[in-house]
């Protein structure tokens, strides 16, 4: 703009010009010369200026003065005002027309001094037009929140041209609801609607909106929007902006800018009507628009949230929580993190609040995990968390659906961690203790516990010593009196001088096959168990030919031996044995006894062991239990694998499972096959994980360690979940040998044979006196156990934290905890008569 045309305009206007279109020709000022006009646009007005040489000057408000006209014509357009007409220069018709609008919609007012941000889901604002009236016509504090283009045109009488058609657009706000049509000569049609819910009406086309007794058709690209806006139009301005974030945030685009239109609502929340809620929202959004697209969602400023966590535990606005968590539809991992940060308060408040999230995220977890692992993790932690709420009505049926569908963790109590010490209740069948734990709360009263799930919880941790005194208090006499016995082995695994299963002349029947497959034999070797297939397999490998070991030995006769010929009789009679030969056996051979298939099959007693003055000597019910153990490895068939002498470094080296695999190679003659598929191990290996979990957990507590637990459960399925994505390899028919499978099937046949022992003995001292004296290095172990307990003798750790005796552990546990079972008491009972 040339410097004296705006020295007029400031002189005149008041105001410096926005914009400045020349027009065609020239008109005559009031001295007769002539001057060149200048459309001139400022802030809040509209100028026709002119200026002479001779110095005269002409300005005209064209909006406070005479009419203003504009005509349209095919040759150019015409701009009329007082007397004067003006041509407009051919193709500016569209730019005077909007410096006309701009004029005329800020008149008296002027455009809004702050930048506004146009972008969000249900903001389409493309027309310079309507943002200007948007910016001068939008109120203090009022938000915009939505502006969406409906399929309809308004006719406008303009008072600068006639009958003018615009679109209208629908407008929400913060404050109203309204439909708005401005036309392109500024022209506004202005309809404002009282606050309802949308009525969306589908129809083939396009879909009917109505709001009370407007109507109007959505565009074929906004129907959907519509439909979303349907119930923040009834709503009140905060529920409404909050709504509005809601779904900005749950809707991202490409670009981000829904996601910074939500953002910039919550902060208009947080700052007008301090809600908890909001605030907790705009954290968690600052958290991620700072770290970016590639940051982990689950990860929490948990100090950040501290504040607003606490507003809400203090408000007991739980259920609210949930319902916000549902509406911006937080992940699973988000809201677990936000139940561990109110759990980690430690404040029943707190745990309250958490609940109805944690509800929530349960549910949905459940629908989504399709691993048994993740969804009794899922569950017990809820029912851990109704419990600590004294909900026991609601977290009984929970726990008891779940018990019946665990993942299989027979093979955990085989294959513990290295370092899972089993005498502090380490290791084993983690998930199903963690339920049973929280049953004897669920079932019972502070007063009396469920003897049944007692009974169980000390047959899965029989080396802890207060599951054994537990069960005591509460079981009837006959099973009380069982675990009083097994209570004197934590204080010294000393002999007795006369014991129930040390009567030579008890009676002996027997045992069918239905018991000895369904209550004898180890359950993870019955039908249908997980190494069923791989024993079955094994006891198909040729019979080694030992016949030349008899030449070795002195044979044992009821005249020389009649009380080892009678337990020998006994033995065979109960399991339906052929006649088996025995024989002493001294030298290398001297210590422990070992089981030979043949014709007939025959067995060699260590010398030591009939030795009044040897360290090693047994008596009449730790032979018993000796010998049962031996001639079990017959019945079974468990002596096809390999000789005792292998068996023996099996164990005493089961540190290394590749050493033991390899020593098993030769004589299952599996050197060098490649046969996968089962792949045992890899089942337990997440469950072993969860052990420390569970027993480091107080039930008593209301809060407790839950916000630990949550933590340690996370981590242990996003690790299972990383293994299964890894594991792709199809599954086969065929056994798989790898070391650890191989040992858990040595294992379970070992601890089968320690079940027929002990039935045959009926002394668990007995029998776990046997076990370490049929041993040279298990021997040197026994003053210990005999003086201090069994635990003690049990729990040494090497250097590295491995378990110096962990195999004997796994023996001593799965023998007390068949002592304490049903089966026991119904195999003694078929098995003798007394």
């Amino acid at each position: 703009m040339d410097s004296r045309y705006e020295a007029l305009l400031v002189e005149t206007a008041q105001e410096q010009g926005e914009e400045a279109i020349p027009l065609k020709g020239e008109i005559q000022l009031e001295d007769g010369s002539q001057g060149r006009p200048l459309l001139c646009r400022t802030r809040s007005g509209l100028w026709l200026l002119a200026l002479s040489d001779s110095g005269a000057r002409l300005a005209i408000d064209l909006l406070a003065g005479p009419a203003l006209r504009y005509e349209e014509r095919r040759l150019g357009d015409r701009l009329r005002a007082a007397d004067y007409s003006l041509d407009i220069p051919f193709g500016n018709g569209d730019k005077v027309k909007k410096a006309i609008a701009l004029a005329r919609l800020s008149r008296g007012r002027g455009l809004a001094s702050a930048a506004f941000d146009w972008n969000g889901r249900f903001l389409d604002l493309e027309e310079e037009l309507e943002k200007h009236w948007l910016n001068v016509n939008l109120r203090d504090e009022e938000v915009l929140l939505a502006w969406l283009p409906v399929h309809s045109e308004v006719s406008i009488d303009s008072p600068l041209i006639g009958e003018l058609k615009a679109r209208r657009c629908f407008m929400l706000s913060s404050e109203r609801l309204a439909l708005v049509a401005v036309a392109e000569l500024g022209d506004v049609d202005y309809l404002e609607l009282a606050p309802a819910a949308l009525a969306i009406e589908s129809r083939l086309g396009r879909d009917t909106v109505r709001c009370g007794d407007s109507e109007w058709q959505a565009g074929l690209k906004n129907e959907d929007l519509f439909a979303e806006l349907s119930a923040a139009t009834a709503m009140t301005a905060p529920d409404r902006l909050g709504r509005i974030a809601t779904l900005n945030w749950i809707k991202p685009d490409k670009r981000g800018h829904n996601r910074s239109a939500a953002r910039r609502l919550l902060a208009i929340l947080v700052d007008r009507y301090d809600r908890p809620l909001d605030e907790l929202m705009l954290r968690y959004a600052d958290h991620l628009l700072l770290a970016g697209a590639d940051a982990p969602e689950a990860a929490l400023p948990s100090d950040e949230l501290h504040s607003p966590l606490r507003r809400i535990a203090a408000t007991d606005a739980g259920a609210e929580l949930a319902c916000w968590a549902d509406d911006w539809q937080l992940s699973n991992a988000v809201m677990i993190e936000l139940v561990e940060a109110l759990l980690g308060f430690d404040e029943l408040p707190a745990l309250a609040a958490a609940l109805p999230l944690h509800r929530l995220a349960r549910d949905r977890r459940l629908q989504e995990e399709k691993d048994l692992l993740g969804q009794a993790l899922t569950d017990i932690l809820f029912a851990r968390h109704l419990i600590a709420m004294d909900r026991h009505a609601e977290a009984l049926p929970l726990l008891e659906e779940r018990l019946q569908h665990l993942p299989d963790e027979k093979l955990a109590d085989l294959l513990p961690a290295p370092t899972a010490d089993l005498t502090t209740g380490a290791g084993g069948q983690s998930l199903r203790i963690a339920i049973l734990d929280l049953l004897v709360t669920a079932r019972g009263n502070p007063e009396v516990a469920d003897a049944a799930t007692v009974q169980t919880l000390a047959m899965l941790q029989p080396l802890l010593r207060a599951r054994i005194e537990a069960l005591r208090h509460c079981a009837a006499a006959e099973l009380a009196d069982r675990a009083a016995r097994v209570l004197q082995l934590f204080d010294g695994v000393g002999p007795l001088a006369e014991s129930e299963g040390q009567e030579s002349s008890q009676g002996i029947t027997a045992l069918d096959a239905e018991l000895l497959n369904n209550a004898v034999q180890h359950p993870a070797s019955r039908k249908g168990a997980p190494l069923e297939q791989l024993t079955t397999w094994i006891g198909k490998a040729r019979v080694p030919d030992h016949s030349a070991i008899r030449a070795h030995g002195e044979r044992v006769s009821s005249r020389k031996h009649p009380s080892v010929m009678a337990i020998i009789t006994d033995t065979v009679l109960g399991l339906s044995l052929p006649a088996v030969e025995a024989y002493i056996s001294h030298g290398e051979k001297g210590i422990g006894l070992r089981a030979y298939e043949g014709d007939p099959p025959f067995m060699l007693i260590g010398a030591v062991h009939l030795d009044e003055e040897s360290e090693y000597f047994m008596s009449s019910a730790e032979l018993r239990f000796a010998i049962g153990h031996e001639l079990a490895h017959l019945k079974f068939q468990h002596t096809r694998l390999t000789s005792q002498e292998v068996w023996d470094g099996v164990f005493d080296k089961s540190s290394s499972l590749l050493e033991s695999v390899m020593m098993l190679a030769g004589p299952l003659s599996i050197a060098g096959k490649t046969i996968a598929g089962l792949s045992l191990f890899n089942k337990t290996a997440m469950l072993q994980r969860v052990g420390t979990a569970i027993t480091s957990i107080n039930i008593g507590d209301k809060a407790g360690k839950m916000a630990e637990w949550i933590s340690i459960s996370r981590d242990v399925q996003q690790s299972s979940r990383a293994a299964r994505t890894k594991d792709t390899a199809p599954a086969t028919d065929d056994i798989d040998t790898r070391p650890d499978d191989l040992l858990a099937a040595c294992r379970v046949m070992q601890l089968t044979a320690d079940r027929v022992g002990l039935l045959l003995c009926g002394d668990v001292a007995a029998a776990i006196r046997a076990i370490f004296l049929s041993n040279r290095g298990y021997c040197a172990l026994l003053p210990v156990a005999e003086r201090h307990g069994i635990t003690t003798a049990l729990n040494r750790h090497g250097d590295d934290g491995r378990l110096l005796n962990q195999d004997l552990a796994i023996r001593a546990a799965a023998l007390i905890s068949f002592y304490l079972s049903d089966d026991y008491v119904a195999a003694r009972r078929a098995l003798t008569t007394i």
